[in-house]
């Protein structure tokens, strides 16, 4: 798996070049917030999201950098805050995203900040669903949320694919938290979900985070 690659440059005020996958989506995990959190999508030449108070808005490209817009709304001095501290380390920091990496690091003026990867709200599946005819399945080691709110399985029948939501679980499966798995399933029966056969393999999450020479 490739590692982040990040830079850091000191006095960087607008957001630089880009290169990104197809569209992805991430939500902040560090540091904690209180209340909504900050989210990123990215999607080809652009990035969207949720700041903290507004929604914000913004395009990268080959041409060198280009500002962050935002809404106007007012918020608590503390959602304020929160938003401000984002689009300071969201404008000063470059990177270039792995698709297969389900951490992003952001760092500038001295603050970092993690992101986790979410599925797209559209990718779910049904607890019964035929997920793979050879029968094979990988296994996030980040969960996802239910439409009830409750967490599950975020899975994948190939490396590339976009990971799927999938309620219900896959019977005689618990997984560890923080460790991905490729899992046997056995064929699946009419009306029955997924059935664990055995697990292929499993790897514990690791992030690797390289800095890279400024330009």
């Amino acid at each position: 798996m490739k590692p982040w690659k990040l830079v850091f440059p000191a006095c960087l005020i607008a957001l630089p070049v880009l290169a990104a996958p197809a569209a992805s989506q991430w939500e902040l995990v560090s540091p904690k917030v209180s209340g909504r959190v900050p989210t990123l999508t990215i999607e080809g030449g652009r990035i969207s999201g949720f700041a903290g108070c507004n929604r914000y808005f913004g395009s990268v490209g080959p041409n060198g950098p280009h500002p962050i817009g935002s809404t106007r709304m007012m918020c608590p001095p503390d959602r304020m805050q929160i938003e401000k501290d984002f689009l300071t380390v969201l404008s000063g920091a470059r990177f270039e995203p792995d698709p297969a990496t389900e951490e992003l690091v952001l760092e500038a003026e001295g603050k970092r900040y993690v992101f986790r990867r979410t599925a797209a709200p559209s990718a779910k599946l049904p607890a019964s669903a035929n997920l793979v005819g050879a029968g094979y399945l990988y296994v996030s080691e980040h969960p996802g949320k239910c439409d009830d709110g409750t967490r599950c399985l975020r899975v994948r029948t190939a490396p590339g694919q976009p990971w799927q939501v999938l309620p219900g679980g896959i019977q005689g499966f618990t997984p560890e938290a923080g460790v991905r798995y490729y899992l046997k399933l056995k064929p699946a029966m009419p009306g029955q979900g997924p059935v664990l056969e055995r697990v292929v393999m499993t790897e514990k999450a690791e992030r690797t985070v390289t800095p890279v020479p400024s330009p």
